[in-house]
């Protein structure tokens, strides 16, 4: 899995931003600002590994696959 984009739809990064000084730094400030999350990624191991025994490891993980696994609107 590589690129941002495919991070950040998967649920693995909280934002997405241009390449660019300014935007990161507007991003940083405001996940900063939101403060520590009541339940951190980390935590949520259970979610992780059953969507990761629903792929088939015989396949080679794309990015379209990676999304569709973890569409970050099925996040708890």
């Amino acid at each position: 899995m590589t690129g941002g984009d495919v991070r950040y739809r998967s649920g693995f990064a909280d934002v997405e931003v241009e390449d660019a000084l300014h935007q990161v730094r507007v991003a940083l400030l405001a996940c900063l600002a939101r403060g520590v999350p009541a339940r951190h990624r980390s935590e949520r191991h259970d979610y992780y590994l059953s969507k990761l025994t629903q792929f088939d490891s015989r396949q080679q993980a794309d990015a379209a696959v990676v999304a569709q696994l973890f569409a970050r609107e099925e996040r708890p």
